[in-house]
């Protein structure tokens, strides 16, 4: 092994064991109990953690960040100081928790070293831990809540030291704490949120994450025994095959706790209510469907016995028999083939999926058939390039969309304009038509004008000659024409 790589391992082992030692020197060494437990509900669990320093400096303000542990802050623990400290469970609802629970610790500054600091608060919680800052400091107040608040800062004496109004995901930074002291801040209805701020003349406490220490704290809380009982109407019923049969029964709560989580359970039966509470000495209809699911003839002219399971998380287990007697009907084998079979099927093994009937080994039709295998091909993309080749791919899609779209519209217009150049095409043929009989009609109207003028005509000059002739004969006379 030649020198420079004999160098090159020594100083990468120094790098490792550097910040392994730093790892172990920044972090608070915590001692746990067991952290699965379960509580009963109503009472008070305590239990308590061994917190060591093992850091080469004094840390303050040791506090618990939880929702639902509480612990009395520690103010000050030197280096190798050890303490037990008691943890109370600050919860009594009924259920199961899991919370990552951290421990924050602060190391103390000279203000000499550290110079003009922002400090952030984001306000949306009630209640902050104490906020320690050199005289001089900032602090940015970020609203949170989705009103704007007036701000608040007040002096010990209780007399007011900043109010200002801040919007909704606005923030107000003061402008540096010239005085030392204590201050309080809060809203101008003292309701919304409280904190307290010291400010020092000469140090500072500051905060660094690696500080902390993390665990993670599991628990369940039950509720004391109750007893419940079921009151049915009967348990005897007669179902077709392919109906079904509505009917109830009620639960009642006799214990002296809430009964928490009632669950039915039972093949054949659907419930129009599940998983509920029962409060003390309450009691309660659930109504449900008998619906049987048979599928051979060979299966009716029987009578089964199908249970309902009621049960509750702090209670006892309830289980009812109902025996259902299914009356003789042919149910021909033709029936599997209909699409109501299966679906009524379907329905049935959604509701219980343990049952026999829906339990089968599936029929492979395939297996392990390539389709279709590609050539390999060599890819290096990085995501900025894949998300440009997406981008692009989409900008040209919504492209081709906005012309399919045009296209689509241009082609509508055209069919409108071309059945509308139809309607007007068929008017005028039809105009044309119309005038055409008109014109054949008004020729026969011409041309029986013309023979009746002509009748009447031949009428006059005939009735007028045969006059003449009678007043001849009657003188004697014919007449006579020149």
């Amino acid at each position: 092994m030649s020198l420079q790589n004999k160098k090159k391992i020594l100083f990468f082992s120094s790098v490792f064991f550097i910040i392994l030692f730093i790892n172990i020197i920044s972090s608070l060494q915590v001692i746990t109990p067991n952290n699965n437990v379960t509580i009963t509900k109503d009472s008070i669990y305590t239990f308590n953690i061994n917190i060591k320093n093992d850091k080469n400096y004094d840390v303050y303000n040791i506090t618990l960040e939880s929702n639902y542990l509480k612990m009395n802050n520690i103010n000050k623990l030197s280096v190798n100081e050890s303490i037990n400290i008691s943890v109370v469970i600050n919860i009594n609802a009924v259920g199961s928790y899991n919370e990552n629970v951290k421990l924050l610790s602060f190391t103390k500054i000279n203000c000499s070293e550290l110079g003009v600091k922002t400090h952030d608060i984001t306000l949306q919680n009630i209640n902050y831990n104490p906020l320690m800052l050199c005289r001089g400091d900032n602090i940015r107040f970020t609203n949170n809540f989705t009103y704007p608040i007036t701000l608040k800062i007040y002096r010990s004496s209780g007399a007011e030291y900043i109010s200002n109004d801040i919007n909704i995901n606005q923030s107000y930074i003061t402008q540096n704490f010239d005085e030392s002291g204590n201050f309080h801040f809060t809203d101008r209805f003292s309701a919304l949120f409280f904190g307290d701020i010291k400010v020092n003349e000469e140090e500072s406490l500051l905060h660094s994450i690696d500080d902390d220490f993390n665990f993670n704290f599991n628990f369940k809380i039950i509720a004391l025994n109750t007893s419940i009982t079921v009151d049915a109407i009967t348990l005897n019923y007669s179902v077709e095959y392919n109906s079904e049969k509505t009917t109830f029964f009620v639960i009642n709560n006799i214990g002296n706790e809430i009964a928490y989580n009632i669950n039915l359970a039972g093949e054949w039966f659907f419930f129009d209510e599940n998983n509920f509470n029962l409060g003390i000495s309450n009691s309660r209809a659930i109504n449900f469907r008998i619906q049987p699911f048979i599928d051979d003839t060979s299966k009716t002219n029987k009578t089964y016995v199908k249970n309902i399971t009621i049960k509750t998380d702090n209670g006892n287990v309830i289980i009812k028999e109902y025996f259902i007697y299914i009356p003789y009907s042919l149910i021909t084998a033709a029936n599997d083939s209909l699409p109501a079979f299966w679906m009524e099927k379907k329905r049935f093994c959604d509701a219980f999926p343990t049952s026999q009937l829906c339990i089968t080994e599936p029929i492979v039709i395939y297996r392990n058939i390539t389709i279709y295998e590609g050539p390999p091909v060599n890819a290096n993309l990085s995501a900025k390039k894949f998300q440009e080749l997406v981008d692009e791919f989409l900008s040209e899609k919504a492209e081709r969309d906005t012309q399919n779209n045009f296209l689509k519209s241009a082609l509508d217009t055209f069919q409108s304009t071309s059945a509308s150049a139809d309607s007007k095409l068929n008017e005028v043929v039809s105009d044309i038509l119309n005038m055409k009989i008109d014109m054949k009609n008004l020729k026969s109207s011409v041309i029986v004008f013309l023979s009746l003028i002509f009748f009447i005509a031949a009428f006059i000059f005939g009735s007028f000659f045969i006059f003449r002739l009678y007043i001849n004969k009657t003188k004697g006379k014919l007449p006579t024409y020149k």
